[in-house]
């Protein structure tokens, strides 16, 4: 039986099923009443790790070559999708960690459920979206960080757009963006709009030979919060270990959900220059350092979380991220 019908005869996908069925999809090899036929039958009975994993090796698979590293790598992207509207946490995060010395290859899109996303407030800071591979290469060699801006990578995901806007709810692809980094970093932290979500995607990068990850969800947020309890999936050799978190617990002081929240890619792009030259508020600083220290821990570039954060604290009372973002905006224009 071919992997199309078994979905829609309600039958789960193997990871290589699932990698071959999605790779007639990105490759316009499916009409859209099968894609959306597949989609939802996925979605009704729900999207197994087997058929998530199958699926980002299809689109990572058939995505535009990006050259690889001979340096370790590291990518902390969100599915999005938790309303919460906040400051673009993972972004500063990500510019954090470059500042330690982690090597940032961040793979993001647009704003989808928020008003400002990633790239949105990277093109504000002036990073030029539309480097080539071979220019984001240089400019994690230079700078210490990249920015792969999805649309140039995955063409693929045009022919699921039409099943997409018709079926007008979630599906596998609003879980696949973090997944699916051309790079293929070796260290991943990825935030989850719904807890329920967080055992799988931690299995998922397992299988996709990511070496540690870690992934989390906080009271509604997909990213760790400072004011309530963190579930947080780690992934280790014998599989994926569940524990929750909070602030306090590494020091921080526990802050409102309203003090973190964003607006405007020119209101955000201002609150990320303040975390960047060290005069942000508190629970701005505190939230991308709880972020950033998580990342460095689990990239091996701190002993514990608690260490981690207390570097990225250091680096957010000077302006040496400010520093980071502005050379790396320089190299993503070719001017440095």
């Amino acid at each position: 039986m071919n992997p199309l019908d078994k979905v829609l005869q309600g039958q789960v996908l193997q990871v290589d099923e699932s990698r071959r069925l999605f790779g007639q999809l990105m490759a316009g090899e499916l009409t859209d009443i099968q894609i959306g036929g597949m989609l939802m039958a996925m979605k009704t009975r729900g999207e197994a790790s087997s058929e998530i994993a199958g699926a980002a090796q299809a689109l990572r698979q058939a995505a535009t070559h990006f050259p690889t590293t001979e340096f370790e790598t590291a990518d902390n992207c969100g599915t999005g999708g938790d309303g919460s509207h906040s400051i673009n946490i993972s972004t500063a995060a990500a510019v954090v960690a470059a500042s330690a010395g982690l090597a940032m290859v961040k793979h993001g899109n647009r704003s989808v459920s928020s008003q400002c996303g990633s790239a949105d407030v990277l093109e504000a800071l002036g990073v030029n979206l539309q480097c080539t591979p071979q220019e984001s290469y240089r400019s994690v060699c230079e700078a210490g960080i990249c920015f792969l801006f999805a649309p140039n990578y995955h063409s693929g995901i045009r022919y699921a757009m039409p099943a997409r806007r018709a079926l007008g709810v979630r599906t596998i692809f609003n879980v696949l963006g973090p997944l699916v980094n051309p790079a293929q970093p070796t260290f991943q932290l990825m935030g989850v709009y719904d807890p329920q979500l967080g055992p799988a995607m931690a299995q998922v990068l397992r299988q996709l030979g990511c070496r540690s990850a870690l992934v989390v969800h906080g009271s509604g947020m997909d990213e760790l919060c400072l004011d309530g309890l963190n579930d947080v999936w780690i992934t280790e050799d014998g599989g994926v270990k569940h524990e929750q978190w909070h602030a306090t617990d590494f020091g921080l002081t526990e802050h409102p959900r309203s003090s973190i929240v964003g607006g405007t890619p020119e209101e955000n792009t201002l609150a990320l220059k303040a975390i960047f030259c060290g005069t942000a508020p508190p629970a701005h600083r505190e939230a991308v350092a709880f972020n950033a220290g998580a990342l460095l821990w689990v990239a091996n570039r701190a002993p514990t979380v608690k260490a981690g954060i207390q570097t990225a604290l250091d680096i957010l009372s000077t302006d040496r991220a400010w520093q980071t973002i502005r050379h790396w905006a320089e190299v993503s224009h070719g001017t440095r």
